[in-house]
């Protein structure tokens, strides 16, 4: 068997500094998996299929798509992890169609006894080797992911797949047995201790939130995980203290965020209205955003429960406030966002803030009997009741669903000094349960100029969350 140079941790940096300073580093091409991961966030932001960009990304991979349904991996070691990223991205924009089934097709005819997935380095320069080696936890996981992103949680070889990482678990979590991961192949490849625990922990919890409620992991017959809180959480400190000075020259980089928040207690309370009648609310170069033809309005209920400006401590008089959004769903041009069409507070300083930033901020008084009962009122009377149901089981939001369309907005439009803005903001994915909340008293959606919302609503609780947002600033992509 050939022996491949593996890259000592001592020496990566070496290697780095090699592959960026090099003529060869400074000319890397497009690559297959970089452009699927671009195409999951694309999808994750809301752009579909019809995008030019996305367009222009598909037919570049169906392009490199090699025989008989693989892509080759300059980053992942070598056609089971870049196939992985491909397959995710693909399904995160709902483009592939017949790349997806030979994809799939190709990795299930390379799964191994065991369940697992694994590919040797030697793959990139034998091709007897190609989709071949022992099972990793790192090429294992990648392939989970994405196959249940993909809507395919449900295959038998997912499955198998599942308990196999759950099966080789340890309380120090996941290791993997040879590199996967390249800096110059196929003569420079490396292992990174902290992904396969990282990336086994994310492809088990996808699965596992993805299974039909009947079908949890455990009546699969999975072995129980050890310490399944102390494996994420010792992942996620190492990933944390890796890449802390990373970190921190990011945090203080120009023009990043001004503000973070925490939210607590949020619920989506959505409901379908005519797309007309939402029109007259928008400001000029947005259009209404619907989902299966029709338009939505959210209003939401949340406790800000701390806030800071950049670089600064929180302040004093600042602290916790409550808040009722009233919002509906726009796009401007390729970019999904909201706009508020009313942001109700129990804070003056933050009406007189919001303002500001063009934003119709109005001061409430909050009443809440109990977290399951929230009353926001005017000054003029008008009013908001709402009583909040239990909750169901908890998971995050499928692709494709309205639950996405409502939650995976990042960008909040607004008219500022007579020229359309929008101001960012980042956030993890939701964690979200399904409950049913009942309408009492309406008249402050009202007096916004929007539809009533009806007597019972479909709604989505949110945990907590910590929310990172940037100043508005112009509108530049459209004419």
């Amino acid at each position: 068997m050939m022996t491949t140079p593996m890259v000592e941790p001592t020496d990566l940096w070496s290697a780095l500094h090699t592959l960026t300073h090099s003529a060869e580093g400074l000319g890397d091409p497009s690559t297959e998996a970089l452009t699927g991961r671009v195409l999951t966030a694309l999808g994750d932001l809301g752009f579909d299929g019809g995008h030019p960009a996305v367009l222009r990304a598909v037919a570049f991979l169906r392009h490199q798509q090699a025989a008989p349904g693989r892509w080759w991996g300059r980053w992942d070691c070598n056609f089971t992890g870049t196939t992985a990223a491909v397959i995710e991205g693909l399904a995160a924009v709902g483009q592939g169609g017949t790349l997806l089934d030979d994809a799939r097709a190709w990795l299930y005819a390379k799964q191994n006894d065991d369940g697992g997935w694994g590919e040797l380095p030697e793959s990139y320069s034998d091709p007897s080797t190609f989709g071949i080696g022992p099972s990793t936890p790192t090429q294992t996981a990648l392939l989970v992911h994405a196959l249940v992103a993909a809507g395919h949680g449900d295959d038998p070889e997912v499955a198998r797949a599942a308990l196999w990482l759950a099966s080789v678990a340890t309380e120090t979590g996941w290791t993997d047995p040879y590199p996967t991961f390249t800096v110059l192949p196929p003569t420079q490849l490396y292992l990174e201790p902290l992904a396969p625990t990282a990336l086994s922990v994310a492809a088990l919890a996808a699965y596992r939130d993805r299974q039909p409620l009947d079908r949890p992991l455990g009546e699969l017959g999975a072995p129980a995980v050890p310490s399944w809180a102390g494996l994420a959480a010792r992942a996620l400190a190492g990933i944390a203290e890796s890449a802390g000075a990373a970190l921190t020259q990011v945090a203080s980089a120009p023009g990043d965020w001004t503000m973070v928040q925490r939210w607590a207690q949020l619920v989506y309370c959505s409901y379908p209205v005519d797309p007309e009648a939402i029109r007259p609310c928008l400001p000029p170069g947005v259009e209404v955003d619907t989902y299966e033809g029709k338009a939505w309005v959210s209003v939401v209920p949340m406790v800000v429960v701390s806030q800071r400006g950049r670089g600064l401590p929180a302040l004093p008089g600042t602290g916790s406030m409550a808040e009722l959004n009233v919002r509906t769903y726009v796009r401007c041009g390729p970019v999904p966002g909201v706009c508020f069409i009313s942001v109700n507070v129990d804070a003056q300083w933050m009406v007189a803030l919001g303002r500001a930033s063009g934003v119709n901020y109005q001061r409430v008084n909050v009443t809440r009997a109990s977290a399951e009962q929230f009353r926001a009122e005017r000054a003029d009377g008008a009013a908001l009741e709402l009583s909040i149901g239990p909750g169901g089981p908890a998971g995050y939001v499928p692709r494709g669903t309205v639950g996405a369309f409502l939650t995976r907005r990042l960008a909040a439009f607004t008219m500022l000094d007579g020229a359309l803005h929008y101001a960012a903001l980042s956030h993890p994915p939701e964690w979200v349960r399904a409950c049913t909340v009942t309408v009492g008293e309406r008249s402050l959606v009202e007096a916004d100029g929007v539809p009533s919302p009806p007597d019972e609503i479909a709604a989505l609780q949110v945990g907590d969350l910590d929310v990172a947002g940037w100043a508005p600033v112009p509108v530049d992509w459209v004419g």
